[in-house]
């Protein structure tokens, strides 16, 4: 059966999902609506982490974690992607993009599996705040993986996708992205074709990295939760020896339970953290949602008043927003919406599996590539965000500056002059032209200002200790 894949590498999790082209007894069909794949058991989602082996085999989910031990855990990688210095693995350079388009090679080998074929075309989804060039090094790298009929497109994008099948709004209708799983804020126009144009893009305020690849908000939520088991059993995790196999086994369970309390904090009003650490620390640690909620208030609101800022820059009222669209897993505790609603009193969607927002928009996405295909390079697809430039800040007095970076999101609800909104691309088909073709420099690097250091005079005892090291 013909099918569509829309896969969501996110900095955090990974996952995936399906629409198939179903035929009726008359002819007629259609495609079915955008289903979760399960890439683990009894989950739809899976790390991403990759697990590389010593005789350069490179594996993920279950199976991944099986080889754990006998191999490197990599993760982390898609911030990598464009960095000109590669990452060393057991001696050997990975590019990011290539370890990317290992992950996305391993889902798709696992949806092929199951499904008896290759999809008909797969939308790969990226951070909203890259830039061309990041995208094309991407792209290249899944076609040098074998995946030759992809489209890449930001995840703000296709999560607005996701929402209008069940809301649908008018050309024109801008909407607010928040994803928690990517760490971004975003906005997205409705275009007069059909598919959505993305107008702006940042960094959700927590994560430290943004124009990168965010890793989302779910682990700073899960080592918040930590934090307050080792305040409760006043053990410090920190303090513990990462060398000793056990203890580190130990911490990654303690870790594991505190993300699942998290889950079920969403709909229950108090969990337990199951804690097992060697020698004899065996206990159980309660949290209500309240506590929790205390806890991870400030990160929360942080994130969402990102938000907030990305709506006012666009000199955009609330009331003009056909609606604020939140993904990621950490959507589904409570206190977001609230939050949410708070600083943008109009409606808020969160649906029952926001995790799966991103994949299932993709999905969703990929079918115009089938149904309306255009000859038009995928990685070129749809607007590029563009950011105002960094600047670098002289340091205040009394304080060790290194570098400041101030990247301003420009977006602009207003259609161009001459602009004209073109449908999701069918994918660059990349045997049709040289891979190693100059796609342009990297961009440039922020200015770095370095604060002045300021020697001790030489003296004697300077100098003394200077020779005794």
């Amino acid at each position: 059966m013909p099918y569509v894949l829309g896969i969501d590498l996110g900095g955090w999790r990974t996952a995936a999902a399906v629409s198939r082209l179903v035929n009726g007894a008359s002819g007629a069909g259609g495609w079915t609506e955008a289903e979760a794949f399960p890439l683990g058991t009894g989950t739809s989602t899976i790390p991403s982490v990759l697990y590389v082996l010593p005789d350069g085999s490179i594996h993920a989910g279950e199976a991944g974690q099986a080889l754990a031990g006998k191999g490197r855990a990599v993760l982390g990688f898609g911030r990598r992607v464009g960095d000109d210095v590669p990452l060393i693995i057991d001696g050997e350079p990975y590019t990011g993009q290539a370890l990317l388009a290992s992950l996305a090679l391993w889902v798709v080998d696992r949806v092929e599996e199951r499904e008896g074929g290759r999809a008909e075309h797969i939308v790969v989804t990226h951070p909203g705040g890259w830039g061309p060039y990041r995208v094309e090094l991407l792209h290249r790298a899944l076609w040098r993986a074998g995946l030759d009929a992809v489209t890449l497109l930001p995840a703000p994008v296709v999560a607005a996708e996701e929402y209008v099948v069940g809301t649908p709004v008018g050309a024109g209708a801008v909407l607010a992205v928040q994803d928690f799983g990517g760490g971004e804020s975003a906005l997205v126009r409705r275009t007069d074709v059909g598919t959505f144009e993305l107008l702006g893009c940042s960094g959700n305020g927590v994560d430290s990295d943004p124009d990168g690849y965010p890793g989302g908000i779910e682990p700073l939520l899960d080592d918040a939760l930590l934090g307050y088991v080792g305040e409760q059993l006043r053990v410090g995790f920190d303090s513990l020896d990462p060398t000793d196999p056990l203890v580190r086994d130990g911490i990654v369970r303690v870790r594991e339970e505190c993300a699942a309390a998290r889950e079920l904090l969403t709909t229950a009003a108090e969990a337990n953290i199951t804690v097992d650490l060697p020698p004899s620390l065996v206990t159980r640690v309660p949290i209500t949602r309240a506590s929790f909620e205390e806890l991870v208030r400030p990160l929360l609101f942080t994130a969402t008043d990102a938000l907030r800022r990305m709506v006012a820059a666009a000199g955009l009222a609330p009331g003009e927003l056909a609606g604020v669209v939140l993904s990621g897993d950490a959507a589904r505790t409570p206190l977001v919406s609230a939050l949410v609603a708070a600083v943008l009193p109009v409606r808020v969607a969160v649906g029952p599996q926001p995790e799966l927002r991103v994949a299932k928009g993709a999905a969703l996405a990929a079918r115009y590539a089938i149904d309306r295909p255009v000859n038009l390079p995928a990685a070129r697809t749809g607007e590029i965000v563009e950011y105002g430039d960094a600047r670098a800040v002289e340091p205040v007095a009394g304080q060790d500056v290194e570098y400041v970076e101030d990247y301003r999101p420009r977006p602009d609800p207003r259609p161009r002059p001459g602009h004209r909104p073109r449908p999701y691309g069918a994918g660059q088909r990349f045997g049709d032209y040289d891979a190693d073709d100059d796609i342009g420099e990297a961009p440039p690097r922020p200015p770095v200002y370095i604060a002045p250091l300021n020697l001790p005079k030489r003296g004697k005892r300077w100098l003394r200790r200077d020779s005794q090291e």
